[in-house]
């Protein structure tokens, strides 16, 4: 069955990192979008990923709106992915032919100390402007 994904961070194609080329051929029809929130980065050890928080105000974070051909077990291989960090919710995403439900994961949590935010909310284009590398997994 096809969902709508919202992928903002690691998962998007032209970070390439090992889970968003497992993801790719999974994926359909994929389009920029947007969503309300904004974005930290958080470095760790292999590099940057980011955090989506929550805001009450009028930021945007730019992404990828996919459709995504998952199995249950593919769910729970990118839940595991994303750790008990994040959590998966349904959200609505800004898309080039109107606005639709999409699943995205969100940060669960307080923001970590040392995180950088991406104000513009896009976290390749922060990646590029920072000659930082993703976070490419453990």
């Amino acid at each position: 069955m096809l969902r709508h994904l919202f992928l903002y961070g690691t998962l998007q194609a032209d970070t390439d990192t090992p889970m968003a080329r497992w993801l790719a051929p999974k994926l359909r029809r994929a389009h920029r979008a947007s969503l309300a929130g904004r974005l930290i980065a958080v470095a760790s050890r292999g590099g940057y990923y980011p955090a989506l928080m929550t805001v009450g105000d009028h930021r945007r974070v730019q992404g990828t709106l996919v459709q995504a051909a998952l199995s249950p077990r593919d769910w729970r291989i990118l839940d595991r992915y994303e750790g008990a960090e994040y959590r998966r919710e349904r959200v609505w995403v800004r898309a080039p032919d109107g606005v639709v439900r999409a699943d995205v994961y969100r940060w669960a949590g307080a923001r970590p100390p040392g995180t950088v935010p991406i104000w513009h909310g896009d976290f390749p284009q922060w990646l590029a402007e920072r000659g930082a590398s993703p976070y490419r997994g453990s």
